[in-house]
C-alpha cells in the first residue's frame, strides 16, 4: 500500500496529514511560527513518518511541479514570495528559507506542486 504525506502551509499553522490506502497514520498541526524558530521539527517529523512513497511539500506558489532535491535558490526565493513589503519579518522569511533548504537536504521523496489556480 502506497503511503503519502500532505503538507498545507497557512498563515497560522502548518497541517500536515499522511495516509496509507483508507488508512490515516498522521495527522498534525504545527504552529507556524513553531515552524518559522525551529524549520527541524518538520523535518524530524516527517522522517519519523518514514517510509513513506511520496510527501507534497508546502507550495502553490506557481512553480512547477519540482523535486525538493532540485530546488534552485530562485525557486526557494519564489517559493516564499520575499518581497519589498515582506521587510521586517526577516525571522519568518528566514525560518521558511531554513526549512525549504533543509526539505531540500533531507533525501525524503518530497515534491513541490502547482498552485490550484496555475493546474486550471
Amino acid at each position: 500500500m502506497r503511503r503519502a504525506i500532505g503538507i498545507d502551509p497557512g498563515t497560522l499553522s502548518f497541517d500536515v496529514c499522511g495516509v496509507e490506502g483508507d488508512r490515516l497514520f498522521l495527522d498534525r498541526t504545527i504552529p507556524s511560527a513553531e515552524i518559522t524558530a525551529n524549520p527541524d521539527v518538520l523535518v524530524d517529523m516527517l522522517q519519523s513518518a518514514a517510509p513513506v512513497d511520496m510527501i507534497v511539500g508546502p507550495s502553490g506558489y506557481g512553480l512547477p511541479w519540482v523535486r525538493a532535491q532540485d530546488l534552485t535558490h530562485e525557486q526557494i526565493e519564489l517559493l516564499i514570495l520575499s518581497e519589498e513589503r515582506d521587510r521586517g519579518q526577516d525571522a519568518i522569511i528566514g525560518g521558511m528559507r531554513g526549512m525549504l533548504q533543509l526539505l531540500k537536504e533531507s533525501g525524503l521523496p518530497i515534491i513541490f506542486a502547482p498552485g490550484v489556480i496555475s493546474l486550471t
